[in-house]
């Protein structure tokens, strides 16, 4: 499951690339310039305030949300699994509704510690390292990505959840078992703006041809 992802991108650069996709994306004006700015892009992680695109007035629009549904604050629901929304009536409504997309650079993912190599088994005991084995991930040969999400409205503000689906084929070399529903920015609008029991359909782990570039960034 995604908890941290990196964003080493801005708003203004998203929107010209979307631009020149022909697919304009205008600022939400529930915030302002600074609200934007002021958004963490390094290790983001859940429950915190995330840069998003969503449908407004059937118009895709650059705005905030929280990355997390808070229905229970001890349980927060940061990942939804696309089987899961398939098979469950109120899953399927939300995501029928209210569809999102995430801008990403690259996102994180850790080894189990049974999937170790001895090696790394071995130096984790004489270091006396209890944490799991870090790994960013990327697109190979794309600046940035979106993740496909699904939101909810609870109280002040939206909150979101990224769809994940069964792992990319070069996932399975950490190995991990999940892997966010990726997007590149020219087939992205369609999932927000498509028709919801197609796209419900075609969800799908990222094609094959294309390639994550993966990259161990925790010593051992």
């Amino acid at each position: 499951m995604c908890t941290n992802y990196d964003r080493y991108i801005t708003d203004k650069e998203i929107k010209k690339k979307m631009k020149s996709l022909k697919y304009p994306v205008k600022n939400d004006d529930d915030f302002s310039d600074e609200d934007y700015e002021n958004l963490k892009q390094k290790d983001i992680r859940l429950t915190s305030d995330i840069l998003s695109i969503k449908l407004k007035e059937n118009e895709p629009v650059m705005t905030i949300m929280k990355w997390a549904i808070n229905w229970n604050p001890k349980m927060p629901i940061y990942n939804s699994r696309i089987e899961t929304i398939r098979e469950h009536a109120r899953w399927k409504s939300i995501f029928s509704k209210s569809r999102c997309l995430i801008p990403a650079t690259s996102f994180y993912e850790y080894r189990p510690f049974e999937n170790d190599p001895p090696e790394t088994v071995k130096l984790k005991k004489e270091n006396k390292v209890k944490r799991k084995t870090k790994f960013s991930i990327s697109v190979q040969d794309n600046d940035f990505f979106f993740i496909g999400g699904i939101y909810v409205w609870n109280k002040d503000m939206n909150y979101c959840s990224m769809i994940t689906t069964p792992p990319h084929k070069d996932l399975k070399k950490i190995p991990h078992h999940r892997c966010p529903f990726i997007l590149l920015p020219d087939e992205a609008m369609e999932f927000i703006e498509g028709d919801p029991a197609y796209m419900l359909d075609t969800v799908n782990t990222l094609d094959s041809s294309k390639n994550l570039e993966i990259k161990q960034v925790s010593e051992f």
